[in-house]
């Protein structure tokens, strides 16, 4: 063997220790590359800093949504070249469509689980609508309002965030989202603050083309008209729905009209014990009087594959046929489906209205592992960025765990953070290790071609190159990184 074949190959050997110490760490980026398209970057076009790559600085942001920190942090700890304000001028800027890049990831990782697998014929794909609370701190952020939330039953600062998410049976991806304010009842308090704290409150200028001027103007659209525009972008980026799933706050005359105007697309939600008024057998009742009927004649059933009592009906609301299904579990309350889907049963609503619990993981989830609503920027382009950075890494986790069915979302988010931590000090080492090598042959007076023909004729030399950064990797694990690189200048030298 000549020796330039030998040392050429053990010359690949000094950069593989590095990279073979870091194959799992550099699963995130082979993960984030997957997703980094052509249209992604014109997406981004907008937003242009000199020198700088538009994904690299998209990629930073992830990377700060997984861990947990703010720019402020992310900068000072020497994980990006790029000073705080780029973060920051990227986040507010209204002219980036947030919206479109989340549904690029959304179009692409449904393209990437299409291509690996088989999908079942008879597997059912739901759109999920549910809305939750963010809680914020400033009064003076921009939009921000007093929001009821049903989990506490209390007035809160914060925003109500629309979500909605796109289930197929096997995985849960959030689609699209608008963060909303609640004006009040009270003329004296709008918003639930002070008139002088709504004065002031963040305001800046947009131009009416840019996107965060029509997220911003969303702020103050009700929920259910942005349920309906939800759904109208979906079915344009051509996902495939069979069902709408909502819980029995969006089951209004609004959105069953809009869902009946469609083809092949059902609507399955709850329904409220309230005063509406159904047509059944020419009379006007509301579900308590439908539930009485059936309970005088004999129409509740018992379902063993379910464990749980039921009644169907056909009735008709508003001039629109739909089927009620009753349901009663271990002798609680008594609850009401209601969908348009006339040739569904009472085990197969029951099987389709479960995925909905699929949303409250994912708001489980993402506010216990990504601090979803806890950034407490001023500006709203900044909320829905950081919204929406979530949201991205949550997709991609998500196709990591399509093919790693066994890992818990937990586990995953866990996982991709230690190994961030792992990447960011394998890169810091070998930043020190080029700037000591240059060190060593400014002080010895070679350059470092000549280091390479020392290399290349002397066996030593190259063995002791190598073995130091065999040392830096194996002490960088145990001990901090100026006792690693003290030791590994040490063993090098003598």
């Amino acid at each position: 063997m000549t020796p330039q074949i030998k040392t050429t190959k053990n010359l690949h050997e000094i950069k593989t220790i590095v990279d073979d110490s870091d194959k799992k760490v550099h699963s995130i980026h082979t993960l984030y590359a997957r997703f980094t398209t052509g249209k992604l970057i014109k997406i981004l076009g907008s937003f242009k800093e000199k020198g700088l790559s538009i994904t690299a600085r998209l990629f930073d942001l992830l990377i700060m949504t997984i861990t947990n920190q703010s720019v402020r942090m992310y900068v000072s700890g020497d994980s990006t070249d790029a000073a705080k304000d780029t973060f920051y001028r990227m986040k507010n800027d209204p002219r980036i469509d947030w919206r479109m890049v989340m549904f690029l990831f959304v179009n692409r990782f449904l393209s990437l689980v299409n291509k690996a697998t088989i999908e079942p014929a008879d597997e059912l794909r739901c759109l999920i609508i549910d809305d939750t609370s963010c809680f914020k701190r400033g009064k003076f952020i921009e939009g921000i309002s007093k929001v009821f939330d049903h989990v506490f039953h209390r007035y809160c600062l914060g925003f109500k965030g629309l979500i909605m998410g796109y289930c197929d049976s096997r995985s849960f991806i959030p689609v699209d989202f608008s963060l909303h304010s609640e004006k009040g009842k009270r003329p004296d308090k709008p918003f639930g603050l002070k008139p002088e704290e709504v004065e002031r409150q963040y305001t800046k200028e947009r131009q009416p083309d840019h996107p965060g001027y029509t997220r911003a103007l969303e702020r103050r659209v009700s929920k259910s008209e942005n349920t309906i525009a939800m759904i109208k972008r979906a079915l344009r980026h051509r996902l495939t729905v069979d069902y709408v799933l909502v819980d029995s706050w969006f089951m209004n005359l609004g959105l069953i009209a809009y869902i009946y105007t469609l083809k092949s697309v059902y609507l399955l939600g709850m329904c409220k014990f309230d005063d509406r008024k159904y047509i059944f057998n020419g009379k006007e009742k509301t579900v308590k009087q439908l539930l009485d009927w059936c309970k005088r004649n004999k129409k509740i059933k018992r379902s063993r594959t379910i464990k749980a009592r039921y009644a169907e009906l056909m009735v008709e609301y508003k001039g629109y046929t739909m089927k009620l299904f009753f349901s009663q579990f271990n002798d609680r309350s008594w609850n009401v489906l209601i969908t348009d889907d006339r040739s569904m049963n009472f085990a197969e609503a029951i099987k389709i209205y479960t995925k909905r619990w699929s949303i409250e993981v994912f708001f489980k989830e993402t506010k216990q592992h990504l601090g979803l609503g806890k950034d407490q920027s001023r500006d709203f382009d900044g909320q829905i960025a950081s919204f929406t950075c979530v949201f991205l890494v949550y997709i991609m986790v998500s196709l990591r765990r399509r093919f790693n069915a066994y890992e818990s979302m937990g586990e995953l988010f866990r996982k991709i953070e230690s190994e961030i931590i792992e990447i960011t000090l394998t890169e810091r080492l070998w930043g020190l290790f080029i700037e000591l090598q240059h060190s060593i042959l400014q002080v010895m007076g070679i350059s470092f071609d000549d280091l390479i023909q020392m290399m290349l004729c002397n066996d030593h030399v190259e063995e002791k190159i190598v073995q130091m950064i065999e040392n830096m990797k194996i002490w960088s694990q145990h001990r901090s990184l100026e006792n690693t690189m003290q030791l590994s200048v040490y063993q090098y030298l003598n």
